[in-house]
């Protein structure tokens, strides 16, 4: 009974002990870019119009992009206001 107790503890110990490592770690993180569609196009169930932006990981954009559905987005300009004169 000693022994199966210990397991289960370790298990448990384990467990958390790799989910905190994953959280502070970029090992897992999937790379993501934006893309602009060229179609109407359905993403996560909801319906997108052309021209409307989407952050997805890099394999679904690739994927879109060789539909020729999307294609990559440049990076918005700096929307934030400038004072005059600056």
């Amino acid at each position: 009974m000693l022994e199966s107790s210990f397991i289960t503890y370790k298990l448990r110990f384990s467990a958390r002990h790799f989910l905190a490592l994953t959280k502070k770690s970029s090992f897992l993180k999937v790379p993501y870019m934006t893309i602009e569609l060229l179609k109407a196009h359905t993403h996560a169930g909801k319906p997108h119009p052309p021209g409307a932006r989407l952050d997805l990981n890099t394999s679904s954009a690739q994927w879109l992009i060789d539909l020729k559905v999307a294609k990559t987005a440049n990076p918005e300009p700096n929307k934030t206001p400038s004072r005059k004169g600056e």
